[in-house]
C-alpha cells in the first residue's frame, strides 16, 4: 500500500526557481523534481503554467504567492496599480481611505457600479 503524499503550495518564488533549472537545461526533468521535493506531474503543470508565472511576476505580484488567481475587475486593478506606483514614485503618502477613494473613482469612470472597495478588497 502506497503512502498518500501530503499536498503542498509552492510559492511564486519556488515556481520561478523550479523554472530557471528547468531552463538550464543541466538537469533531467525527473532529477528537478526530486531536488524541489515536487511530483513530476507538478513539475509539467509549473512549466506549462510559465507564462501565467512570469505574468504574475511582472505584474508585481509577491514572492509568497502561492495561486495565481486573476481579478475580477482586471481593468480597474490595472489603472488602480498604475496610480499606486505613480503617486508613490512621488512620495505621496497613501492610506486605504485613500486608496479606497481611488478605486471607486476608477470604478465610477469605468462605469463599474457594483465594487464595494472595502476593507477587506483592499486586504486581498
Amino acid at each position: 500500500m502506497s503512502l498518500k503524499r501530503k499536498q503542498m503550495s509552492i510559492d511564486l518564488k519556488t515556481k520561478q526557481l523550479i523554472l530557471v533549472e528547468v531552463e538550464k537545461g543541466t538537469l533531467p526533468k525527473t532529477k528537478i523534481a526530486e531536488k524541489f521535493g515536487i511530483p513530476k506531474s507538478t513539475l509539467s503543470t509549473i512549466i506549462k503554467n510559465k507564462d501565467k508565472i512570469d505574468e504574475a511576476v511582472a505584474l508585481g505580484s509577491t514572492n509568497s504567492t502561492k495561486r495565481l488567481r486573476k481579478p475580477m475587475l482586471e481593468d480597474v486593478e490595472k489603472e488602480l496599480s498604475k496610480w499606486f506606483k505613480k503617486a508613490r514614485d512621488s512620495n505621496i503618502p497613501l492610506s486605504g481611505a485613500l486608496v479606497r477613494e481611488k478605486a471607486k473613482e476608477i470604478c465610477t469612470s469605468n462605469g463599474v457600479e457594483h465594487m464595494a472597495c472595502s476593507d477587506g478588497w483592499l486586504c486581498i
